[in-house]
């Protein structure tokens, strides 16, 4: 199967894991919904022109609900369905100006706390629950959440990160129940490792992290599996890209590393 006439809306698909899956997605023979708060339009067109589908660029905060629901009218009227949303956008307590090793959470400022849950737990909720009566109209949909090793283990320092992250990973379960019935899947998709992306300093980085430093590409595989899921197909799975790339025969992490 491929993901020819399906659409995808990528949020964060700027940079990153996000522009990776975009990218990997186009070339499958998805339509390509970019939402990201820095469009950057110009480095995008460049980047799809050379592929043969079509694609959109949105500029979307989403944690702020009537611009998710303007970038879902925008959709339909263009491409009349939605059939895939990959929940990607986050934010980083280093994004804040915070330092490398993080900030306990008693020192934390609520703006900030407020800012991240906001982008990484509201920002899926209110995209999921917007784009949720499309896939039911169209009779199937895939829902991935780009989630993180630290939804799984919580680390000293980045306590809003950790707590978004951890609920997504709730959300995804709740969400997989309450619409399997309707032919879509909710599931959360993590690296399974540190992703080099502009945000990361690698020099900041232990040797044996750096050892471990990932391509973004390395999210597109199983990316690409789950989008090609419905309710009765997987749903309500948390999966590691690296473990299942290796699972799959694409490649250990030596496969994967990035340039630090």
């Amino acid at each position: 199967m491929s993901l020819r006439e399906r659409v995808a809306i990528v949020t964060g698909g700027t940079r990153g894991i996000g522009l990776a899956i975009s990218l990997g997605f186009a070339k499958e023979g998805a339509t390509v919904v970019i939402a990201d708060i820095d469009p950057a339009q110009s480095l995008i067109e460049s980047k799809f022109r050379q592929l043969e589908t079509r694609f959109m660029v949105e500029k979307t905060d989403v944690s702020e609900e009537s611009l998710v629901n303007s970038l879902i009218a925008k959709v339909i009227a263009e491409f009349g369905r939605i059939d895939i949303l990959v929940n990607n956008a986050g934010l980083m307590m280093r994004a804040f100006g915070y330092p490398e090793e993080g900030c306990p959470v008693s020192e934390i400022r609520t703006e900030t706390w407020d800012r991240i849950i906001n982008v990484n737990l509201r920002g899926p909720f209110l995209c999921s629950r917007a784009t949720l009566p499309h896939m039911t109209r169209v009779g199937h949909g895939s829902i991935i959440n780009i989630s993180s090793g630290a939804g799984k283990e919580g680390r000293a320092g980045r306590g809003p990160y950790v707590a978004s992250k951890f609920a997504l990973e709730g959300l995804t379960q709740v969400l997989s129940k309450e619409v399997k019935e309707m032919n879509i899947a909710v599931n959360a998709l993590n690296p399974g490792a540190i992703v080099l992306t502009s945000l990361v300093k690698t020099e900041s980085l232990i040797p044996s992290q750096r050892k471990k430093l990932l391509k973004p590409e390395v999210a597109v595989p199983a990316a690409i599996f789950l989008a090609l899921q419905d309710g009765h197909g997987i749903t309500g799975q948390s999966l590691s890209a690296l473990e299942w790339n290796q699972e799959h025969g694409l490649g250990g992490i030596d496969s994967w590393k990035a340039q630090s």
